[in-house]
């Protein structure tokens, strides 16, 4: 049966390190000093593209052991050279599990790299997010002649911003940066319209003529 080629990042003797992308709906907002992004990183019980002789699903339970204890870094396209957006023992990527799928929300550096990874975000050149793992369980089956791999659960490494995801289930969304709520006096005063005033001002100025 097909096994899936694995991207070899960890220490040696460690567990095989591979990668999924997914279309996670990654959404930026400028809220605050920090630029944040949110989306989800994976998604459960959909299907992936083709892999390379089979195709993928993520059991519910996959990520609910690893996230008591891993240290997860957010990466642009799984390059661990470069220093990490952010980063859950920091406390600035914060990951958690609803009923559809690795959620995750993140507060970007104030560098080039944070700036250019938002930037790309909120224009929707990056629309996709994926996770490199290492596997604990899995299971294999055949499908109606597809071969069928299904994470049941994972040792969590990293999440990624990425550009080529691998599970098509979702769509990569900017937002839009939140503007401070009015004040009561604000609300009170309606705003004038500018070429209202100006007509308001030529009638005026037209009637003292006279």
């Amino acid at each position: 049966m097909a096994r899936p080629r694995c991207d070899h990042r960890g220490d040696p003797g460690q567990r095989s390190r591979e990668t999924r992308s997914e279309a996670g709906p990654t959404r930026s907002a400028t809220g605050g000093p920090a630029m944040k992004i949110t989306g989800w990183a994976a998604v459960f019980n959909s299907r992936s593209v083709d892999l390379g002789g089979f195709v993928e699903i993520i059991d519910p339970a996959a990520f609910r052991e690893t996230l008591k204890h891993e240290d997860v870094r957010l990466l642009v396209n799984h390059d661990g050279n470069g220093l990490p957006l952010a980063r859950t023992k920091s406390g600035t990527l914060r990951l958690s599990i609803d009923r559809k799928g690795l959620k995750f929300d993140a507060d970007l550096p104030s560098t080039e790299a944070g700036r250019s990874a938002w930037e790309a975000v909120r224009r929707g050149d990056v629309d996709g997010m994926s996770f490199g793992f290492s596997v604990i369980r899995d299971s294999w089956q055949k499908s109606g002649g597809e071969v069928v791999r299904t994470l049941l659960e994972v040792s969590l490494a990293e999440v990624s911003l990425v550009g080529w995801p691998a599970y098509p289930a979702t769509k990569a969304v900017a937002v839009p940066e939140q503007q401070p709520a009015p004040s009561p006096a604000q609300r009170a005063t309606p705003q004038a319209d500018p070429l209202d005033l100006a007509w308001r001002r030529l009638r005026l100025a037209r009637a003292r003529c006279n």
